[in-house]
């Protein structure tokens, strides 16, 4: 990269680092930091900076990129992830009313059904 592409990198960069990091926050949850989020969006912005074609201002270019780099961590991190709930704790409890003795065998059967 050229001294000039490089001033032109860097100051787009510190053009859009707000609304980079605002991205950045939305999509981070522990332990996907904003801070690792923003270098990684960075990374990826220096590594296809070549291939910008200036069809579409730099910013937006830029916001498309954080967009995508963002949702791909949230996404593969979630996928890795992937929150389970257990239904073990879940106890049948009889209520205080009159029934039938076919409903309480009903609700004996089930309850040491799920135990």
């Amino acid at each position: 990269m050229s001294d000039l592409s490089e001033r032109q990198f860097i100051a787009a960069i510190d053009q859009s680092k707000k609304s980079i990091y605002r991205i950045c926050s939305v999509y981070a949850s522990p332990p996907l930091e904003a801070q690792d989020l923003f270098q990684e969006v960075v990374f990826q912005i220096w590594k296809s900076y070549s291939s910008f074609q200036h069809r579409s201002n730099i910013s937006t270019w830029i916001y498309k990129i954080a967009l995508n780099v963002c949702y791909s961590s949230k996404k593969n991190y979630d996928r890795k992830h992937v929150r389970t709930s257990r239904l073990d704790s879940i106890h049948f409890m009889a209520d205080d009313y009159d029934s039938d003795d076919e409903t309480t065998t009903r609700f004996k059967a089930l309850s040491g059904m799920y135990r």
